[in-house]
């Protein structure tokens, strides 16, 4: 039996829980990797290459068939310069992956662009790396 503390915790999380639950839309923890980059840059780090190599191992252990590779940046700049470094970022991405031994044809570019406020901060600046089965 759950003691009071325990459900007044359990409350307060679920809000967080239902908002985990709709950004991944139905996809499983693990189908999903987020790579940060610098502001105005789409040069990676060796964490983002690191992220990227898991990503790789992963689609290619379960047979993936279509990564999805969904570029943003922060709203700072012009939405045209943001839209030339998201592709950027995702080229960057792309290019990553095929050295990983990820084929071609499984990638699918998305560069979004501007996806966020224009506050300085890391969560907009990034590429997602979604594996579909």
């Amino acid at each position: 039996m759950l003691s009071r503390r325990h459900l007044v915790l359990l409350a307060l999380s679920l809000p967080a829980l239902s908002a985990c639950s709709s950004w991944f839309n139905g996809r499983q923890p693990g189908d999903t990797f987020l790579v940060f980059f610098d502001e105005f840059d789409a040069k990676l780090s060796p964490d983002a290459k690191s992220i990227i190599a898991k990503a790789a191992g992963q689609a290619k252990q379960r047979g993936v068939r279509t990564l999805r590779v969904e570029a943003r940046t922060s709203a700072t700049g012009a939405a045209d310069a943001n839209m030339k470094l998201a592709e950027a970022r995702a080229t960057a991405v792309r290019n990553a992956l095929q050295a990983d031994g990820i084929a071609p044809t499984t990638i699918q570019l998305v560069p979004i662009g501007q996806a966020g406020t224009d506050k300085v901060g890391v969560d907009d600046r990034r590429v997602d790396i979604i594996l579909q089965d």
